[in-house]
C-alpha cells in the first residue's frame, strides 16, 4: 500500500506539472513568418492503401512552389509502386525505386542527399498532413534557432477498439511531450517531423542499427545541445487494429527506448517527468486490476455453503463496498483527462451524443493500460537483454528486426 501511495502522489504531482508546462508552452504565440522552402522525404513499403491519401494531403497542405517531394519505393510487394507511378505523372514529384529493400532508415538517409532545402519533412506513407501541422512545426523552428526538429503527435485515422484505446494513449503522451517543450522534448514521433538538414547530417543522420530511429535521432540532437519539440496539432495516421500487431509494435518501441536509455542515460536523467508520470500511472492502473481480481473472493464465499454467514456479513459490509468502489472509481477517473478530447462536446448542446465515450475510461484503465504496462515491461526487458546480441548481429551485416 505504501508503494501505491507513492505512485498516486507521484502521478498527481507529475500530472499537474505536465499540465502547467503544457499550458505555458501553448500560451506562446508563434506565427509562421515566411513559407520556408522544404524538402519532403517519404519512404514507401507496402503502403498501397494509404500512399495516395498521403501524397494528396501534402499538395493540399503547402504551396507546391515551396517544397520538393521525394518518394522512394522500398521494394514494395503490393501495388504501391504502380500507384506511385500514376501519382508521379499527376503531381510531378521525384520517384525513386530501390533495387533492394533498404528499410526505412537507410532509404531516408539515401534520398536526403537529393534534398535541396535546409528543412527536411520526414513523413510516413500512411500519414495525412494538413496546413496547420506544417505551420506549427515551421513556426516553432523560426521562433527558436536552438530547435533542431519538431514532430507531430498522432490521432488514429482508422476505427475500432484498439485504435480508440491508442487514441487515449496518444492524448496522454501528447500532454507529456507538449509539457517538455518548455525545456526540450526527449523524443520525436517518426511519422511526421521536420529537422534541419545540416544538423541531421551533423549527428550522422538516422542510425540504421537501432530499433527506433526517430527516438535515437532525438537523443542525438539533444546530446549535441539542441532542442526537439512537439507541435500542438495531431496528424492522422493508420494504427494497428489487432492485438498481435499492436503487441509487436509496442515490443519494438520499448526495446528501442531501452537501447536509447543505455546509450544516452544523461538525456533521460535531465527529463525525469516522463519517467515519473508514466511509471506511477502504470503502477496505479495495474493495482486496479489486482483490486478487481481480489473482489472475486466475495463470489467464492457466497457460493460456498459453509460460509453463508460470512457471505452475508460481507454483503452488508457497506464500508468494504464503498472502499472498493472508491478505489476503482478513483483509479478510473485518473484516465478521464485522456478521454475528454475524444468527446467533441463543445458546443455541449450539439454534441451530447458523444458523452457515452466517457465510459471508455473503464476498458482503458482496467484492460488496456494494464496490458500496455505488462507488454511495455517485456519490451524494456527484451531491449536490455538483446542489446549486446543485436550489436553482434549488426556487425555481421544482419538486421535486428
Amino acid at each position: 500500500m505504501r508503494l501505491l501511495e507513492y505512485a498516486f502522489y507521484g502521478y498527481l504531482f507529475s500530472f499537474l506539472l505536465a499540465v502547467i508546462f503544457f499550458l505555458i508552452d501553448r500560451k506562446k504565440k508563434r506565427l509562421l513568418q515566411t513559407h520556408e522552402k522544404i524538402s519532403i522525404l517519404v519512404s514507401c513499403y507496402n503502403d498501397g492503401e494509404s500512399i495516395a491519401l498521403t501524397i494528396k494531403s501534402i499538395y493540399e497542405a503547402y504551396p507546391s512552389e515551396h517544397f520538393q517531394l521525394i518518394v522512394a519505393n522500398d521494394k514494395s510487394t503490393d501495388n504501391s509502386f504502380a500507384q506511385l507511378q500514376q501519382l508521379q505523372k499527376h503531381y510531378g514529384f521525384t520517384l525513386i525505386d530501390n533495387e533492394h529493400n533498404l528499410w526505412k532508415s537507410e532509404t531516408l538517409n539515401a534520398i536526403s542527399e537529393l534534398a535541396l532545402y535546409e528543412h527536411l519533412l520526414i513523413l510516413d506513407a500512411d500519414v495525412i498532413i494538413q496546413k496547420k501541422h506544417l505551420h506549427d512545426m515551421l513556426a516553432r523552428m523560426q521562433a527558436n534557432p536552438k530547435v533542431a526538429a519538431v514532430s507531430c503527435a498522432y490521432v488514429p485515422h482508422n476505427t475500432g477498439f484498439f485504435p480508440i484505446m491508442q487514441d487515449m494513449e496518444y492524448v496522454m503522451l501528447t500532454l507529456i511531450q507538449g509539457s517538455y517543450n518548455t525545456f526540450g522534448a526527449i523524443a520525436l514521433r517518426g511519422g511526421c517531423f521536420i529537422v534541419k538538414k545540416s544538423l541531421f547530417t551533423q549527428v550522422g543522420k538516422f542510425s540504421p542499427r537501432v530499433m527506433t530511429e526517430d527516438m535515437d535521432l532525438a537523443f542525438k540532437l539533444n546530446n549535441v545541445g539542441y532542442k526537439v519539440e512537439q507541435a500542438f496539432h495531431r496528424v492522422s495516421t493508420f494504427v494497428p487494429e489487432t492485438l498481435k500487431t499492436r503487441y509487436k509494435q509496442k515490443i519494438r518501441r520499448n526495446s528501442g527506448g531501452a537501447h536509447c536509455f543505455i546509450k544516452y542515460p544523461q538525456i533521460w536523467l535531465r527529463n525525469p517527468l516522463h519517467l515519473i508520470m508514466i511509471m506511477s500511472f502504470n503502477i496505479l492502473m495495474v493495482s486496479m486490476l489486482f483490486q478487481a481480481i481480489q473482489s472475486y473472493d466475495l463470489f467464492v464465499i457466497i457460493f460456498t455453503q459453509e460460509h453463508i454467514r460470512q457471505a452475508f456479513r460481507i454483503v452488508f459490509n457497506l464500508k468494504r463496498w464503498l472502499n472498493l468502489l472508491f478505489v476503482k472509481t478513483s483509479f478510473s477517473l485518473l484516465s478521464l483527462p485522456y478521454v475528454l478530447p475524444l468527446l467533441n462536446i463543445f458546443p455541449f448542446a450539439k454534441q451530447r451524443k458523444n458523452l457515452w465515450k466517457i465510459l471508455l475510461i473503464i476498458p482503458y484503465s482496467i484492460i488496456y493500460i494494464p496490458m500496455y504496462t505488462y507488454v511495455g515491461i517485456i519490451g524494456l526487458a527484451t531491449g536490455i537483454w538483446n542489446y549486446k546480441r543485436l550489436e553482434k548481429i549488426w556487425k555481421k551485416g544482419g538486421r535486428a528486426w
